[in-house]
């Protein structure tokens, strides 16, 4: 048990991008019009939900992809709390290596679908990552602002 309490919520990013392009960590990936929506109503359902603990939020994080900033955003509409986040590369989805940017058709062909299908957790792009891969940098990403925020805010176990 800890004397403090801590929120963390997650969000992935709104709609961007075409389905026809493997994107996944490509700059070049805005949000679409819907996705803008998106984000909009992720901040309306935030502000209903938290009232103006938002405007409280020690830390605020996001991917360096711009959909995932953009997301932010137009989900804080509020200049002064988007100056705050903070973008991080370990939080980037999974690298789709030598897919990155290519027709999706070219990429995930039958073989595919079942190399996936046989192994979801380990597959991965040629030079791209695995779940379990994502998995290990995010949890270390986790790890490492658990550890700040228990040094700042001096919370040891009660």
């Amino acid at each position: 048990r800890y004397l403090s309490c801590t929120k963390a919520l997650t969000q992935k990013h709104s709609l961007f991008g075409t389905l026809r392009l493997l994107w996944s960590r490509s700059p070049l990936s805005p949000l679409t019009e819907k996705g803008v929506q998106q984000a909009r109503e992720l901040g309306t359902a935030l502000r209903s939900r938290y009232g103006d603990e938002i405007e409280l939020a020690g830390r605020i994080y996001s991917s360096t992809a711009i959909r995932a900033f953009d997301t932010a955003k137009h989900a804080l509409q509020n200049e002064r709390i988007v100056r705050r986040v903070i973008q991080e590369d370990t939080l980037l989805e999974v690298a789709q290596g030598d897919w990155e940017e290519q027709e999706r058709s070219r990429c995930i062909t039958p073989e595919v679908i079942r190399a996936q299908a046989a192994n979801p957790y380990d597959f991965k792009a040629p030079g791209g990552e695995s779940v379990r891969d994502v998995e290990n940098r995010v949890s270390g990403f986790i790890s490492r602002v658990v550890n700040e925020l228990e040094l700042e805010n001096d919370l040891r176990p009660v």
